[in-house]
């Protein structure tokens, strides 16, 4: 006993040591002493201390991994308001990153009580407060290469680099000069939290007195998600108890303190809601050819159930599986129980038993559905299903396969057939769509979404069958390795959401490699084969984890919102939002926020021409998307520049609407006389007279977006031009917002170099002006020229720029050009990541206002919208007469366009005497009417 306490105590020092190591200024060195990086002086915008928040956006910033020694900071370190919205009974992460230009000692971060204007109270012992720490960087023999993987979060010198990883609990921590330290807040929101705006401070201090406050608002939404133990999401996570033993050194199965470490990570495991309890019936499943027939992980898994066999009978022996199963739903995982297995993982069939003719430990091999091979198992299967009904457990009990093609598992089914038809309707299967037939529970390869519909999903999930999805080493995008843009953790549950699938499977949770902190990679791309590390007393979280965890906070808000209005399309617009590009390094974080939002809130929206006339009404459309509480008492109002004239054109005012509900105001908007170039809408909505949302959009007076008009051709290096979105992969509409450099733009074309866009402008415009640069979504060594040719006269060249430089403002005269030529070039280094954007790109005309037939059938399309029209057949008469008077006016048939305009004021007196017409369409067409009539003649 001696002995085993001082291999204990040896052990959790060991822990003790390596968690000093990430965090302090030995961590900053490789194993041989040699320095790993550090920042270039010039990147810290301040002498001394520094603090920012990552991303530029609380609430975003978790959603990033900060690299240890950054070429850039992307953030304000002068910002110090910071904002957080969250739900009832859930938690948030978010991080604020600390360096300084000398080192920092005792470096610890507190967060105030947060109260709101009511007296309400969130204690700080809600939150709580790690500090990330680095783990080394180590390429694998299986599974996808860094390259593939990781974007901008790996740092240090070349072979040498490190990445943000595991969640350190300490009260503080020592950080070396030119150094990151990200600190890691999670806030766990009580469900009985009363909704509202909360404020408070975070501070962050240093042990020699320096001192950072930052004012927070926590916002609660009236939604309360469900405990993890009641979640609708599928988690299926494997731990392996072998390598909790062989991680603190302590005999396994046998010793009081390894059953005491399985129930803390059992524990971990029921709060993120696993729903199973993954156990083996044979020794050693998963074996590998490739590592010489042993085990795929360092430590593979003993079987829990022992095998004896005499020459004629079997017997079974389920003590270890008994307290295992019961550990396991005593700490909250479950209800599932699923048993591996009855086909091995690779290779041949093995059975392993004690002989008991001999004393001896055998494993016998041979091929599924063998003589040996169903006698065993029917042997096994009879007593298992006997065991598990005296213990009230065979309706929860799944015997699981991995991976193993059809014309082997149909072996399987054959004799569970025959031997054990019970457990026909409790199989789990991992592997591709052609084995689903045989399935009760089936997690399909990312790779196999692609090869099901929704239908065939559809059909499974109404004959009481489970479906979800699993990602391994070998996918680059989305994954949740360690240098897996951080993001991806968080994309697995919305991804799951999106496809209608139940949930999400990974073979790892737990399987460490020897000493993971320095060594972190056994076999399978760093990371594949764990979520956790072993910590001093049980699991050390990871960035993965905790994101992995709120995605599924997410998914379990999608799924009540679907109770409540399974149409709605903004769930469905939430859901694209937040799983489109898998590849998090080109992703915009802010996706998963806005998504959130959608589903959770309320939201209005507008719909507007990005260009306007002065002096000319043009129909403005706005948008209440109501969340996921109902709403009483709605007004919206639309606020308009001084000078300009607005009024609704249909009801503003709603006494309620239900979950998911929308409602459509119609305005009539009207520039002032003489306005000109860049201005702002904003539609406000109120509930009970208090403001519940708003939205912004910038009109133009006197200009049109080039993403508006139709261009005469494009020719793009990576897949099509994409307006109003950048570049992306190579399908359509596949790309992101525009953004360079930080900067974003609603509007614009998204290209990658080399480029060439023409239009046709036939002389109608005087003035053209963009912004240009490389968009932010390319990971990086992105040069290219922007160029503007006119006429085939260059009248523009940005000069080289690259993924660091701001945008740059194009303002250039096209007066009389005919036509337009937007080129890209690259940078004389080829065309890898050279992603540009022509961002807000406007042509100007001289500021003629004048009223046209085709402008007037604008509009009419812009009130039939609005609902103007008593039926489409009255707006359809107006717009065959304006086509026709358009073609005379192109002609110059001055006496056709009046003798055609008068006949259409007479068509407007007839559909307002019969109310076909609102009288507010009727009086602006019938002035446009009589200004075209006076033009002509």
């Amino acid at each position: 006993m001696l002995k085993k306490r001082i291999s204990i105590l040896a052990a959790s020092l060991l822990l003790v040591s390596s968690f000093f190591v990430l965090t302090s200024t030995a961590a900053d060195k490789t194993r041989n002493g040699q320095t790993k990086g550090s920042m270039n002086e010039k990147v810290l915008p301040k002498k001394g201390l520094n603090t920012w928040v990552p991303s530029g956006d609380f609430a975003t910033s978790s959603l990033i991994k900060v690299p240890r020694y950054p070429d850039e900071i992307l953030g304000n370190v002068d910002d110090r308001n910071i904002k957080l919205t969250t739900v009832r009974n859930e938690q948030a992460s978010a991080q604020i990153a600390v360096a300084s230009t000398e080192q920092i000692d005792s470096l610890q971060a507190n967060v105030s009580d947060l109260e709101n204007k009511n007296g309400n109270k969130i204690s700080s012992e809600n939150v709580q407060i790690r500090y990330v720490g680095y783990v080394p960087v180590e390429k694998s023999i299986n599974g996808s290469s860094i390259e593939d993987v990781a974007g901008r979060a790996i740092s240090g010198d070349k072979n040498l680099g490190v990445v943000a990883d595991t969640l350190l609990e300490k009260s503080k921590v020592d950080v070396p000069d030119h150094s990151v330290q990200p600190i890691w807040f999670t806030f766990h929101i009580p469900k009985s939290a009363n909704p509202g705006e909360y404020s408070g401070e975070i501070t962050i201090e240093t042990g020699d007195d320096k001192k950072i406050t930052y004012n927070l608002q926590v916002t609660i939404n009236d939604v309360a998600i469900p405990d993890p133990q009641d979640y609708e999401f599928n988690l299926d996570v494997w731990m392996n108890p072998n390598a909790i033993a062989a991680a603190y050194d302590v005999e396994p199965w046998k010793s009081e303190e390894h059953w005491d470490l399985i129930k803390k990570y059992f524990k971990d495991l029921a709060s993120s809601g696993q729903d199973t309890i993954t156990t083996t019936i044979i020794q050693n499943p998963w074996l590998v050819g490739w590592n010489d027939w042993k085990p795929q992980t360092a430590t593979g898994y003993d079987t829990m159930v022992k095998w004896r066999y005499d020459g004629e009978n079997w017997e079974f022996d389920y003590s270890i599986f008994d307290r295992y199963v019961q550990t396991g739903l005593e700490a909250g995982v479950g209800p599932h129980i699923t048993a591996y297995s009855l086909l091995t993982f690779r290779g041949k069939q093995r059975i392993t038993y004690l002989d008991e003719r001999t004393g001896e430990v055998v494993t016998k091999r041979m091929e599924a559905g063998d003589p040996f091979w169903r006698e065993a198992w029917t042997a096994f299967l009879n007593d298992f299903s006997d065991h598990l009904k005296r213990k009230g457990w065979l309706n929860q009990t799944y015997l699981a396969f991995d991976e193993r093609p059809p014309e082997i598992t149909s072996k399987a089914i054959d004799l569970l057939k025959d031997a054990a038809p019970e457990f026909l309707d409790q199989t789990q299967m991992a592997g591709t769509e052609k084995v689903g037939k045989y399935a009760q529970n089936l997690s399909l390869a990312i790779d196999s979404l692609g090869k099901v519909t929704d239908e065939w999903i559809k059909q499974r999930r109404e004959a009481g069958k489970t479906t979800t999805y699993y990602v391994w080493a070998g996918d680059h995008h989305p994954n949740t390795l360690s240098f897996s843009p951080a993001v991806e953790s968080r994309m697995m549950a919305w991804i799951s959401a999106d496809k209608k699938l139940d949930g999400f499977l990974r073979w790892a949770y737990n399987s460490w490699p020897k000493n993971v902190y320095d060594n972190p990679v056994y076999a399978f791309t760093q990371g594949d084969e764990y979520f956790v590390y072993p910590g001093k007393k049980g699991p050390m979280s990871s960035i993965r984890w905790e994101l992995l965890k709120e995605g599924i906070e997410d998914y379990e808000l999608v799924q009540m919102a679907r109770e409540k209005n399974p149409d709605s399309e903004a769930i469905k617009k939430a859901l694209e939002l937040a799983s489109r590009q898998w590849d998090g390094r080109k992703k915009d974080v802010h996706d998963i926020v806005r998504a959130r939002k959608m589903i959770v809130e309320n939201s209005v929206s507008m719909k507007a021409k990005g260009s306007f006339t002065a002096g000319a009404p043009t129909v403005v459309k706005t948008i209440f998307q109501n969340g996921f509480i109902e709403t009483k008492n709605i007004e919206l109002k639309l606020n308009v520049p001084e000078g300009w004239r607005v009024e609704p054109i249909s009801q503003n005012t709603f006494e309620k609407l239900d979950s998911f509900e929308k409602a459509t105001v119609s305005w009539r908007v009207t520039p002032s006389d003489g306005a000109t170039g860049s201005s702002s809408l904003t539609v406000s909505a109120f509930a009970d007279s208090k403001q519940v949302a708003s939205f912004n959009q910038r009109v133009i007076v006197g200009g049109t977006y080039l993403s508006d008009l139709d261009w005469g051709k494009a020719d793009n290096a990576w897949g099509p031009v994409e307006k109003d979105m950048s570049n992306g992969e190579k399908g359509a509409n596949d790309g992101s917002a525009l953004t360079i450099n930080g900067q974003t733009f609603d509007k614009g074309l998204g290209v990658h170099a080399p480029s060439e866009i023409v239009y046709q402008l036939d002389g109608k415009y005087s003035q053209f002006t963009s912004y240009v640069g490389v968009d932010d979504e390319v990971a990086g060594g992105a040069s290219i020229v922007f160029q503007v040719w006119g006429d085939g006269e260059k009248l523009y060249d940005s000069g080289l720029m690259t993924d660091s430089d701001d945008a740059k403002k194009v303002d250039i005269s096209v007066d009389g050009i005919k036509e337009l030529k937007l080129v890209v070039t690259d940078g004389g280094n080829g065309n890898g990541q050279d992603h540009g954007d022509w961002g807000n790109a406007l042509l100007f005309t001289s500021g003629d206002t004048e009223t046209s037939a085709a402008d007037m059938k604008e509009i009419v399309e812009q009130y039939e919208e609005a609902g103007a029209f008593a039926s489409d057949g009255a707006a359809r008469t107006l717009k065959i007469h304006l086509t026709a008077v358009d073609h005379y006016a192109e002609d110059d048939a001055g006496e056709k366009v009046i003798k055609h305009m008068k006949g259409f004021k007479k068509l407007l007196n007839y559909q307002k005497e019969h109310e076909f017409i609102a009288a507010d369409a009727y009086q602006t067409l019938k002035e446009d009417a009589g200004e075209l009539i006076e033009k002509w003649q």
